[in-house]
């Protein structure tokens, strides 16, 4: 699947500031519901967008955000060694303050409220 995102609204043509931010919300919301039926759902950003527009006659005027795939989860053994590893290895998460703020841009949050 793709996920795209139009920058401007149909109706009166003025500009969608929210569209982006629409696609990212609407895209999780596909991946839980995969999830809750079973599914695996991965998205990605590593895609030729130029030949994604190209070969499903995607408008100029419509962004593409991401490719989305939906499916069942393959055995592990059968996966190449590269993705094995990763998908097995230990996952590393920044820390909580490096990514939200409290009260002030760059004001690290330290989980007190």
């Amino acid at each position: 699947m793709l996920a795209t995102s139009a920058p401007t609204f149909k109706h009166n043509g003025k500009a969608n500031r929210w569209s982006q931010y629409d696609t990212g919300a609407a895209s999780e919301n596909l991946c839980l519901q995969a999830a809750s039926m079973g599914l695996q759902a991965h998205q990605m950003g590593g895609f030729d967008g130029d030949k994604a527009r190209t070969v499903f006659g995607i408008p100029d005027d419509v962004d593409i955000m991401a490719a989305l795939a939906v499916g069942y989860a393959g055995v592990l053994t059968e996966l190449h060694e590269d993705f094995r590893d990763a998908e097995i290895g230990e996952r590393a998460r920044k820390p909580v303050g490096e990514c939200f703020y409290a009260g002030q841009w760059g004001v690290a949050f330290n989980g007190d409220v």
